[in-house]
């Protein structure tokens, strides 16, 4: 009875452990891209360099300065 108990739960603990096939690993993320169209965002203090240049190199959003055309708004906040 016992030899049956741990059996089952040497089973239980490879079934459980071996999750590997669900993993996505970051160097799949390199190969996905981004086929939404972007939208067009308005960025308020834009005088911080660093982080817009981080915001831009994302190409998330089409960074315009007309802020009556921008689909919306980003406030930037400094890196510390």
């Amino acid at each position: 009875m016992k030899k049956t108990h741990l059996i089952i739960l040497g089973l239980l603990a490879i079934v459980c452990s071996s999750c590997y096939s669900y993993k996505v690993y970051p160097k799949e993320y390199r190969k996905l891209e981004n086929d939404d169209l972007k939208r067009s965002a308005y960025v308020m203090r834009d005088t911080l360099k660093k982080e817009l240049e981080i915001l831009a190199s994302s190409k998330l959003f089409e960074i315009i300065s007309d802020s009556t055309r921008a689909d919306l708004k980003i406030k930037l906040y400094p890196i510390e």
